[in-house]
């Protein structure tokens, strides 16, 4: 597993974008530990809440305007 996750680390770091690098994370993360959902939120802590920046499993309609209140 130590061995897929630095593979992991290397694409995502390798990636000109951060929406190419996210995307790479949250497929290859699901793929990794066989599930079926993979999602990474940005935490705004001024405005108190969490946004959903890129996911694997949910529904297109869920993002990207889909926030959280922490």
């Amino acid at each position: 597993m130590l061995t897929r996750l630095r593979e992991i680390v290397e694409k995502v770091a390798s990636a000109p974008r951060l929406n190419e690098a996210l995307n790479i994370l949250v497929t290859d993360i699901c793929l990794a530990m066989d599930t079926e959902v993979c999602s990474v939120y940005l935490a705004d802590h001024d405005r108190r809440c969490y946004y959903l920046m890129a996911t694997r499993g949910l529904k297109k309609t869920a993002w990207p305007y889909c926030h959280t209140r922490i």
